[in-house]
């Protein structure tokens, strides 16, 4: 779900970096923003009110009296105080938002001149998955997904190599960040990021010289918006792929094909527009039915029904997920993975990635990209290996043509299971 290019920062990252890294400290806790009880939002599930939430301008007839970036940022206020962050999305700040953006933006230019090219990414991601399984008869799925995502967001925005991340120091920062997350929905016990000594250590050890404890430095600011968008879209594509009993023989043939050659140049260009199934087709349909964030939330300050009163607090979200599932817009099939159904839609607005003011760098390339070239590595390492799914001791296991659940902790009983021989 980004790697630091020294050409990019060399030649148009460092103004970037001196407006973003040599702001003043600010300690992890410094924050006086209320937190909510995101649970008290009033939620929205058509497309017209959904893309009006994400750009932060209106609610339905509403106009919201809030600056956009306000709106954001006050629903957020718990990662400040759980996580230690200060980034755009958190923010009030529009200069500190469009500086971050930038840096953000720099960091997705894969080439040539980045620190790891796509081929070289490729490399580690095959390497890394190998590597990660070799010696095992059995391996949960879920901290393999999460160790290789990480690892790779290591690589690309922090100039690590990922191959000297060991698979149990990722394993355990990713826990650490779940169980963070977990906590900080309660919005009456938010944990302390000060409190976290285990996890300042951790990634301290694998991002030296930036300390956690320190708001504008803290590894975070980047590691939530990139790895936590992606890992959970790479797990349920990567089982909707590989998962013959749900997708079918034919297809997961097919599919696992695609992605396969695809991981032979990951650096080349993808057709969008062509009709014809690709890497972008099935990245676009796992994002579209398993969106990063299911609801994005905003603090709207509305009008009110009698021009004598005073403008009204109303928490709002956009149900990302209920929109992109709505039969009436994407077909009857909507609960389905199938990446084919692109090849006919035409006006379809995907909201995965956020809209203006607010879109996802990610969006133009990166995003796709990467959610293939990690799939795709995920799919040839389990082939090597001669593994596949076991769901012995997982309950709850969805029927063909119903979506994986989207929840946080949904498969983590999943099992690869090599037969032996």
């Amino acid at each position: 779900m980004l790697p630091l290019s020294p050409g990019v920062i060399l030649l148009v990252g460092i103004g970037v970096l001196s407006l973003w890294y040599f702001r003043p400290f600010r300690v992890a806790e410094a924050h006086n923003e209320p937190v909510l009880n995101l649970s008290l939002a009033k939620i929205f599930k058509d497309e017209r009110t959904c893309l009006q939430i994400l750009e932060g301008g209106r609610c339905g007839d509403g106009v919201n009296r809030h600056p956009a970036i306000f709106s954001r940022a006050i629903p957020n206020s718990r990662l400040i105080g759980a996580f230690g962050i200060d980034n755009a999305f958190t923010t009030k700040d529009q200069q500190q938002k469009a500086n971050f953006t930038k840096l953000a933006a720099n960091f997705l230019q894969v080439s040539s001149k980045s620190y790891y090219d796509w081929d070289q990414l490729r490399q580690k991601a095959k390497c890394i998955v190998k590597d990660t399984l070799v010696g095992h008869h059995t391996f949960v799925l879920v901290p393999l997904v999460q160790s290789l995502t990480l690892r790779m967001t290591f690589a690309i925005f922090f100039c690590v190599d990922p191959e000297t991340v060991n698979y149990q120091t990722a394993k355990d920062i990713a826990d650490g960040i779940n169980k963070l997350w977990l906590a900080s929905k309660d919005s009456t016990n938010i944990p302390k990021w000060t409190n976290q000594n285990n996890l300042h250590r951790l990634l301290e050890s694998v991002i030296p010289g930036k300390s956690p404890l320190d708001r504008v430095h803290n590894p975070m600011n980047i590691i939530l918006p990139a790895y936590e968008t992606l890992w959970r879209v790479v797990l349920r594509c990567f089982i909707e792929v590989i998962d013959e009993e749900r997708c079918g023989e034919q297809n997961s043939t097919v599919w696992r094909a695609v992605l396969r050659k695809f991981l032979e140049d990951p650096g080349q260009q993808q057709a969008r527009k062509s009709g014809k199934l690709s890497v972008f087709t099935i990245a676009k349909e796992a994002l579209r039915l398993y969106p990063p964030t299911r609801r994005v939330y905003r603090m709207f300050k509305l009008d009110p029904a009698s021009s004598s009163a005073e403008p009204i607090e109303q928490l709002v979200a956009a149900d990302v997920e209920a929109y992109q599932r709505d039969p009436s817009i994407w077909g009857l099939d909507a609960d389905k993975f199938n990446p084919d159904r692109w090849a006919t839609l035409f006006n379809q607005k995907l909201l995965a990635f956020g809209a203006k003011p607010f879109l996802c760098p990610a969006s133009a390339d990166f995003g796709f990209r990467t959610i293939a070239l990690l799939t795709a590595a995920l799919v040839i390492g389990i082939e090597e290996g001669g593994y596949n799914i076991l769901r012995d001791h997982q309950k709850d296991y969805p029927m063909p043509g119903q979506p994986l659940g989207s929840g946080r902790g949904a498969y983590a009983a999943l099992e690869l299971f090599a037969p032996t021989s």
